[in-house]
């Protein structure tokens, strides 16, 4: 399970038979809302790297030992959204936007209007102007990891196509 540093995530533990009690711990730090709650929330304190949860019964009554059951969870830097600078071009021109991709994040760009993939970190658009006025259009960028989110805007100024027609031969 992946979790975005500085962020939380609720934990879905369970217990059955003799046990009447089980209480979290982490072997890499971290804080519990609760220790002894199946669902306890779980605060990773890394940036980084991976945090392994144990949840351990109780001892029962008897010769049975306490159980216990491990999850692992990584701990992943927060996504930015990186759309790149503005930029202007020709109508008819294309030009590549965004960074390159980076592993475990989801890529969203709206609208979809010129781009050749509204679901990568760094597609190509291609906008025409045939009027006589520059056109601007403004592209945002959505980039996800599990739990988080950053958005971030650019603009493209498209000049008008230049024309030139001698007439008639």
């Amino acid at each position: 399970t992946n979790v975005c540093a500085g962020h939380s995530i609720t934990l879905a533990g369970s217990y059955g038979g003799a046990t009447t009690s089980v209480v979290w711990t982490s072997d890499n730090g971290g804080t519990f809302s609760d220790t002894t709650s199946v669902t306890a929330i779980y605060t990773p304190s890394i940036s980084t790297g991976t945090v392994n949860l144990t949840l351990t019964s109780n001892k029962p009554s008897g010769s049975c030992p306490a159980a216990t059951s491990a999850v692992s969870i990584f701990v992943i830097q927060p996504p930015v959204a990186s759309p790149g600078p503005n930029d202007s071009i020709c109508g008819g021109d294309t030009i590549q936007l965004g960074t390159p991709f980076q592993f475990g994040y989801s890529y969203s760009w709206s609208p979809s209007t010129g781009l050749n993939n509204t679901f990568t970190s760094n597609p190509r658009l291609t906008l025409t102007n045939t009027g006589n006025a520059i056109v601007t259009q403004t592209y945002t960028l959505i980039v996800s990891a599990t739990g988080c989110s950053d958005t971030a805007s650019m603009v493209v100024s498209v000049f008008p196509t230049p024309l030139a027609n001698a007439g008639p031969s």
